[in-house]
């Protein structure tokens, strides 16, 4: 086996590499503090507009619970009214399940 090949020497000479670059720019450490601030921020927003979704979804589904409560337990065709977990999960039903939670999303954003 050639010396250059041998793993350890691998090791030492990618090490003595990494070891001779220069330090990163002042540009170059900047451009990655704000790639980093923006990273932390596109976070927050995420998982924000996550919690928006979820606390809109279970308004929604108050409301749809309520709705249910007030017309009686019984659709126009006689037949029970699906639980709000049910309802919003039927993709035949998605049209309505969303109608129901941008209704929530605008009743609550303007109280």
């Amino acid at each position: 086996m050639n010396i250059t090949e041998h793993p350890i020497y691998m090791a030492i000479y990618n090490l003595t590499q990494e070891v001779e670059k220069p330090p990163p720019s002042k540009e170059q450490t900047e451009f990655v503090t704000r790639i980093t601030n923006l990273e932390y921020t596109a976070k927050l927003l995420i998982d924000s507009a996550k919690e928006t979704a979820e606390n809109n979804d279970k308004k929604a589904g108050e409301m749809y619970e309520y709705y249910c409560a007030c017309v009686g337990v019984k659709a126009f065709n006689c037949s029970d009214f699906p639980s709000w977990q049910s309802f919003s999960s039927d993709p035949s039903k998605k049209v309505q399940a969303d109608a129901w939670r941008n209704l929530a999303q605008v009743y609550y954003d303007t109280k």
